[in-house]
């Protein structure tokens, strides 16, 4: 009877601490919106980073957002890092982690970051674009045309996707896809340098 007590007890008081935590951070929480709002974004860091737990998702990604815009980089780094392992499913965190990381020019890291964003979300097209367009900057012609061809299938009209497929296909010495991508990127943009050069260079494979 006497452990029952104690144990009652226990979680009465977890509950009661738990329900302050709460509000403790709805109030800072809020504050430092108004405080981002005012455009006061050193304030609004402060005031977040008082109550900000390890274990408190909600806090850690507003506080990667605050820390990236008082552009202290490597803290929005961490932050958001948090965050993620707290909502591994999640991918707000991981595009909020992506822009601290691009201004570091952490480009492996990012591209495993959107790597993840496209593990919870095959069918990302940003995502999976992102990734094709690193794989293009390192000569793999094979992997980047893997990412692109998720993008083009979902946005067959976006310019910039179907442009640098119809390069990806054209290193690939696909003559026929990279002339009919170049022949569409043409449509949308008639004068377009690189469509023109893409389609001259693509007929003479």
């Amino acid at each position: 009877m006497k452990s029952l007590l104690i144990f009652s007890s226990l979680l009465f008081c977890s509950q009661f601490l738990l329900a302050q935590d709460y509000e403790t951070l709805k109030k800072a929480y809020n504050q430092s919106l108004e405080e981002e709002y005012a455009k006061s974004y050193a304030k609004a860091y402060q005031t977040l980073k008082a109550v900000c737990q390890e274990n408190s998702y909600e806090a850690n990604l507003r506080m990667g957002w605050l820390a990236y815009v008082n552009e202290k980089y490597d803290e929005a780094v961490k932050y958001y890092k948090t965050a993620a392992k707290l909502k591994p499913n999640s991918t707000e965190s991981l595009w909020g982690l992506a822009s601290p990381l691009t201004v570091l020019q952490k480009w492996e890291e990012l591209n495993n970051t959107y790597l993840q964003i496209i593990k919870n979300d095959p069918k990302n097209s940003l995502a999976n674009y992102y990734v094709g367009l690193y794989y293009y900057a390192e000569k793999n012609y094979a992997k980047a045309n893997q990412y692109f061809s998720v993008s083009f299938e979902l946005n067959p009209m976006d310019f910039e996707i179907c442009r640098m497929s119809a390069w990806t296909f054209y290193f690939l010495k696909n003559k026929e896809k990279s002339i009919e991508l170049f022949n569409r990127c043409l449509i949308m943009n008639q004068t377009n340098p690189s469509a023109l050069e893409g389609i001259k260079l693509a007929k003479s494979l």
